[in-house]
């Protein structure tokens, strides 16, 4: 069985606040994201630097290193747990669970690192193995902390398409209003 991240170890200072705080819909997007994959996945965790806050008592992997780059979560999470993860960012609300089902049918199918792919490749919604730690480490000890240079270094891959509302980040304080705007508003 696959244990679900929500990775959430980001500094927020493009949003000007931490983006788990954010209100979503009258809750935390902590909780919003909680909620919503706690109906997907047994095993849950945040990745972060600090405890995150939620009303779902979902326990939160520590990253300390001090250097913010999602790759230390990966490594931190994997470290911890020693077996293949489903990784989210905090700040993807739109990912659909149908989605989310069809990326780990094809982990299952072919047992290599999955990930969603519109546009752009999403290195931050998918799957890696726990295999993938070693690759992660080697790249670390390069100084590389580019997810992209991390997907080239796996090897075999695999991509599910998603439609470009799922894979929505919300980075800035205008993302997030035109997010709100937008659901309000049923777009």
């Amino acid at each position: 069985m696959l244990t679900c991240i929500i990775l959430s170890g980001g500094k927020s200072s493009r949003m000007g606040i931490l983006k788990q705080n954010l209100d979503f819909f009258g809750e935390s997007l902590a909780n919003f994201q909680a909620k919503n994959f706690c109906q997907i996945f047994k095993d849950l965790y945040f990745s972060s630097k600090t405890p995150i806050s939620n009303d779902y008592n979902i326990p939160t992997i520590l990253d300390n290193e001090n250097t913010f780059a999602p790759i230390f979560g990966l490594k931190s999470v994997l470290e911890t747990l020693q077996q293949n993860i489903f990784v989210i960012s905090i700040d993807t609300p739109f990912l659909q669970k149908n989605s989310v089902l069809k990326i780990i049918k094809s982990f299952q199918q072919h047992q290599n690192a999955t990930f969603a792919k519109n546009a752009k490749t999403h290195p931050l919604i998918g799957i890696y193995p726990k295999d993938s730690l070693s690759v992660i480490n080697s790249q670390i000890q390069k100084g590389n902390y580019k997810l992209m240079d991390l997907l080239k270094n796996m090897g075999s891959l695999e991509f599910i398409k998603i439609s470009n509302q799922e894979s929505r980040n919300l980075n800035y304080p205008k993302d997030y209003q035109q997010a709100i705007k937008g659901i309000i508003n049923g777009r």
